[in-house]
């Protein structure tokens, strides 16, 4: 298994905790350029490119647009040729595919962001590969990657929250923020 050290400074109440040299070890390797990987060798866990987090796409969206399809716990993504792979740049209704759910996720620089969800059991074009978010770390874009970290949650929290905590009624989406709300006894 390949280690990875890493010195963060993290702030807290009491000023900047430092952690030097903490290891976390994979159950299946890196892509090879990560496997040595130190924060010494100049790696940003922030995004490089802004991201406007939203809930409702504005009046034109943006052609194309990244569409972070999960499939389970699996991403479809494209083969590039060479050892990248691509985000899926068409909607499940463009691949023919029905939605479980889909959500506006946000602005990517100029480009709009989705997640969708579709049935495991569906089957997408060949020309996607359903890969685990895993085995894509470092093979997509870091910050599509990132992303890609940020729709699976809201896969999790779609598929997790539908029935209310205190009554038990089915939940609602708001329209105003990405939360749900009861319409029974309006707990969110």
């Amino acid at each position: 298994s390949a280690g990875v050290s890493i010195h963060l400074q993290v702030p807290s109440r009491l000023g900047h905790v430092t952690y030097h040299q903490h290891h976390f070890f994979c159950l299946e390797p890196l892509h090879q350029s990560y496997q040595n990987l130190t924060m010494n060798d100049k790696y940003s866990f922030a995004l490089q490119t802004a991201f406007t987090p939203g809930i409702h796409p504005g009046e034109e969206i943006s052609s194309p647009a990244f569409w972070f399809i999960f499939k389970g716990e699996d991403l479809l993504v494209q083969s590039s040729g060479d050892d990248h792979l691509l985000l899926c740049t068409s909607s499940p209704a463009e691949l023919g595919i029905s939605p479980i759910f889909s959500q506006y996720l946000g602005r990517y620089g100029s480009t709009d962001c989705f997640v969708a969800e579709v049935p495991e059991t569906a089957s997408h074009p060949q020309f996607l590969q359903s890969r685990t978010l895993r085995s894509l770390f470092g093979r997509i874009n870091d910050d599509l990657f990132t992303l890609a970290g940020r729709a699976v949650q809201i896969i999790h929290y779609q598929r997790e929250h539908q029935f209310c905590g205190k009554c038990g009624t089915e939940m609602a989406n708001r329209k105003s923020e990405l939360a749900k709300i009861c319409p029974s006894c309006s707990f969110i």
